[in-house]
């Protein structure tokens, strides 16, 4: 087996990817159509990338819009994507996130690709209580995605604007979604990280309508109409 170091693997993006991004450790938590497609774009460009879902298997309607093929079907999603991306820095855990054994230690980024209004909340309140230095929550329904963006000083701002679970009718992530969504999302989370790292300026809230290829401006946590764009 060829053992393939870092400077190796990152060649081609050294002029792209920041140093820092290139070493960062990052939780995907989710391994539907978002945080699978968001697997494959951060496995080729950090130094750590940690996957956590709740024991969810592939199924048939998987295939049309998240990162599984047909061989896939009836494995852990945890284990195709491990096995999708075997020789890249993947380590997986069959368990929702945030779970009571994971130390915060080192950890840099969390992003955000599960289904409910009470995952994404449990997700923020544990990077502001552990401090992590950048939260990225994602959500898209039919051909609109959005990401969410918070440093630990605007945690605080994201959570309050949360609608409560009784306000909004609670939609699978994916459910009636498309694969160049996930892909979409899959690539601004990357290019958020690397901004961060670069010192850019960050977009708190990006609302995008994919089939049109354009912004649906919004500029504040709570301006996400119905309150969650599943």
């Amino acid at each position: 087996m060829t053992t393939i170091t870092q400077e190796q693997r990152l060649n081609r993006q050294a002029q792209i990817i920041h140093p820092a991004m290139a070493r960062a450790t990052v939780i995907v938590a989710g391994a539907g159509m978002l945080g699978s497609w968001t697997a494959h774009a951060l496995a080729r460009a950090v130094g750590k990338l940690i996957i956590y879902d709740g024991g969810d298997h592939v199924e048939a309607p998987n295939l049309g819009n998240q990162a599984y093929n047909r061989l896939d079907i009836g494995e852990s999603k945890n284990v195709a994507l491990k096995s999708a991306l075997w020789g890249l820095p993947v380590h997986t855990h069959d368990k929702s996130f945030p779970a009571s054994d994971v130390e915060p230690i080192n950890v840099d980024v969390v992003v955000s690709c599960v289904d409910t209004l009470d995952g994404r909340e449990a997700i923020a309140k544990w990077c502001l209580q552990n401090n992590i230095p950048l939260f990225i929550d994602t959500r898209a329904q039919g051909e609109v995605a959005v990401i969410c963006t918070a440093k630990p000083n605007q945690i605080a701002e994201y959570l309050r604007c949360m609608p409560r679970a009784h306000e909004v009718e609670e939609r699978r992530c994916g459910a009636v979604g498309s694969a160049y969504a996930g892909m979409w999302v899959a690539s601004q989370v990357a290019a958020t990280i690397n901004a961060y790292y670069r010192a850019l300026p960050l977009q708190k809230l990006l609302v995008w309508h994919i089939g049109l290829n354009q912004e649906i401006k919004r500029t504040m946590y709570n301006d996400i109409e119905g309150g969650d764009k599943q």
